[in-house]
């Protein structure tokens, strides 16, 4: 159906920059290496608000003189509270989880790995054998 593959699509879209986000302040994402910590940033992200998090914004007006700016924790809680808002605003229903794991393929140079995950409910539910939930994961190697 249309509306699953436009879903997939975005889906794809707001994985990919969320990747993004991550390899930016990698240093910061490579030290949030149990699943422990990364539930802790999303649970605080989902309960941010848009001025959570001043200065991490690029729409965010430049810190004043003297004030501290935006600390790769606070860049990361923030990056992780957009990239929820924007899957809600996007998917129905939608849900991220996003795990950490060593990368069992490689056994050279940095072998972890993020893994984001998004859930959604599909359009056509119910609909012969499809499942009711659409799930996407992206391994990001930092």
């Amino acid at each position: 159906d249309n509306q699953d593959a436009y879903f997939r699509s975005e889906a794809n879209f707001l994985a990919y920059e969320m990747s993004d986000r991550l390899r930016a302040n990698a240093t910061y994402w490579h030290d949030q290496n149990t699943d422990a910590k990364l539930l802790a940033i999303i649970n605080a992200a989902k309960a941010d608000t848009p001025i959570s998090h001043p200065y991490c914004s690029i729409s965010d007006p430049p810190s004043p003189a003297g004030a501290p700016g935006c600390t790769p924790a606070e860049q990361a809680e923030y990056d992780v509270y957009r990239w929820w808002q924007d899957i809600q605003s996007i998917l129905p229903n939608g849900n991220i989880a996003i795990t950490w794991r060593d990368d069992i393929r490689t056994t050279s140079g940095n072998t972890d790995v993020i893994n984001l995950i998004l859930a959604w409910n599909r359009s056509n539910q119910g609909v012969g054998d499809m499942p009711a939930t659409a799930t996407l994961n992206l391994d990001v190697r930092l």
